[in-house]
């Protein structure tokens, strides 16, 4: 997707760190991501199993039009879900360490579809 970026900006602390995420590729593991779609095709985005004691918190901070897709891989959520879908503005996940391998959804907002 030409016109895209990553920015990240982080700090020394896990809680604290934002990465702002508008192409295709992997959500960080811990900290907050905010994401931005574009108007031409959705943003699709992985996942990877959670880090021991993890959280993370994955929002949509600018709605260009499409949804977002977040896809888990190798891992699942508690209730054997494997994908989220962002389709509005300020739609929010916050997902924390179950097990090994496993998130736990700990709050949503909006209108978040999880599957």
């Amino acid at each position: 997707m030409s016109g895209f970026s990553i920015k990240r900006s982080k700090n020394d602390y896990n809680s604290n760190r934002v990465f702002k995420v508008s192409e295709d590729g992997y959500v960080e593991q811990a900290g907050e991501t905010i994401l931005t779609t574009g108007a031409v095709s959705p943003l699709n985005l992985k996942l990877k199993a959670p880090l021991e004691g993890g959280f993370c918190t994955i929002k949509l901070g600018d709605d260009g039009g499409q949804n977002a897709i977040l896809t888990l891989e190798g891992c699942v959520m508690e209730d054997g879900s494997t994908t989220v879908t962002f389709t509005d503005i300020k739609d929010e996940v916050k997902l924390n360490f179950y097990e090994k391998g496993v998130w736990i959804l700990t709050n949503s907002k909006g209108s978040v579809v999880v599957a």
